[in-house]
């Protein structure tokens, strides 16, 4: 995995084209369409940070409380509170990215199709003292190769899997039954038990990229995607793999890892600056928040004091 180090706006335009020139070039070789490459973006404002979703993070090992505990609580009572808004007939999806728009923790990590965008968010103060700021440059499976349904059932683990600890086969069989998959066991599949465990082991330990329904002008203005997140497994002595309330980060050194590019703290501000000029702003990127748009309408007519 290589790194590039940057401090101004054109200097990460450049890597850009050059790893989109690369990504082409591999994707070329693919006369399926299907087979080739996605690539998205992230920027953190602190390099430091792991990859991981904000329902995931601060949490150590399996005995450590933290907010992940309470995933199904939050949904269930962002639900009962708000049912205009978090509708019972929305996509389990579709409901998670909802959710994290306003501000509830999930098990998805945003990521965008927008380069622009994903620097924008590197260039971002950290919320402590300056770190340098970081994007992940991610080639991964498209869309087109993810499996919706079982995509459904993980986004609603904390439904399937509220005890814990729970085998990939348990796993499915509860999903089957709540009808969030088909039953790959019946015809035309014909899958053996263990060929539909070795599935979802492998499915769970790759990316998993996926879309929301655009439900609002914040979706539409960043272009975002999302990496879905199932629990970590792990290997127990008498039962094999089990999931368990954990998730692992993405390894920044991980074959998906396309490039990282480090955006060093001392050309925030420039960039920043210029990405204003080219139409990636706070305001633009959050078009729907009316504090917001206030609140930069206020700092345009202050630059003229």
């Amino acid at each position: 995995m290589m790194e590039n180090y940057i401090e101004t706006v054109e200097e990460y335009i450049k890597v850009i084209f050059e790893i989109y020139e690369e990504v082409d070039k591999c994707n070329m070789e693919w006369s399926d369409w299907m087979l080739r490459s996605e690539v998205v973006f992230r920027g953190q404002p602190d390099k430091n940070f792991a990859l991981l979703p904000s329902i995931g993070r601060n949490r150590r090992d399996f005995t450590d409380f933290s907010i992940l505990d309470k995933e199904k609580e939050l949904i269930e009572t962002a639900q009962h509170k708000l049912p205009h808004i978090f509708k019972p007939d929305l996509d389990s999806v579709d409901l998670l990215a909802l959710l994290q728009h306003h501000g509830i923790p999930t098990r998805l990590l945003d990521v965008t199709l927008n380069p622009l965008v994903a620097l924008y968010f590197s260039a971002l103060n950290s919320g402590g003292e300056d770190e340098d700021g970081e994007v992940i440059v991610f080639r991964t499976d498209s869309i087109a190769k993810t499996d919706p349904y079982l995509n459904r059932a993980i986004a609603n683990t904390c439904k399937i899997a509220d005890t814990g600890r729970i085998s990939p086969e348990l796993f499915y069989d509860i999903a089957v039954d709540r009808k969030y998959l088909v039953d790959l066991r019946e015809e035309p599949y014909g899958r053996t038990d263990e060929e539909i465990k070795e599935y979802i082991y492998e499915y769970c330990h790759k990316l998993i990229l996926v879309k929301s329904s655009e439900l609002s002008e914040r979706q539409k203005m960043q272009q975002g995607l999302y990496f879905l997140f199932p629990n970590d497994m792990y290997e127990d002595t008498n039962d094999g793999q089990l999931f368990w309330r954990m998730m692992a980060p993405i390894d920044k050194e991980g074959e998906s890892v396309e490039r990282r590019i480090i955006v060093k703290k001392e050309g925030k501000a420039k960039i920043l600056e210029h990405l204003g000029y080219l139409g990636v702003s706070e305001e633009r990127l959050f078009p729907d928040n009316i504090d917001i748009v206030c609140r930069n309408i206020l700092r345009f007519y202050d630059f003229y004091k």
